[in-house]
């Protein structure tokens, strides 16, 4: 801003300099709820990451892999028995009879190959179907 009097000019140009510019910068706006929720969302796929990372690092399978495991076991030991007949015939599943040991042995038995030990795979297993503390 220029003046035509020196000496206000003078004035203006130290009131300038004191100031600080963000002084005048707007207000931070509020955030969004839609931001909010985005940003949970990354906060928590990053503490997932690290999380499955250290299993990782541990040795231990992905979760997801252990699920996937014993779904497939599942399945393998609904076909053996027949399920899908059995529905047919009677319409629901009771007096089916799966074999646990069978369904234990083929969740193992799908996560062989996995570079993890036999040991940890069981454990695994365990704490998947047998959950401590629910």
């Amino acid at each position: 801003m220029t003046f035509g009097n020196a000496a206000v000019q003078s004035i203006v140009d130290e009131l300038a300099d004191e100031l600080d510019q963000d002084d005048f910068a707007p207000p931070p706006t509020p955030e969004s709820a839609s931001a909010a929720a985005a940003k949970a969302r990354r906060d928590e796929a990053e503490r997932k990451r690290i999380e499955r990372a250290r299993r990782r690092d541990k040795g231990l399978p992905d979760a997801r892999v252990v699920d996937t495991a014993i779904v497939q076991a599942l399945a393998a030991a609904f076909k053996a028995a027949g399920a899908r007949a059995h529905m047919q015939r009677t319409g629901k599943l009771a007096g089916l009879t799966l074999d646990a040991e069978a369904i234990a042995r083929a969740a193992l038995k799908g996560l062989a190959g996995r570079d993890i030990a036999k040991d940890v795979r069981w454990q695994m297993i365990q704490a998947r179907l047998f959950p401590q503390g629910r």
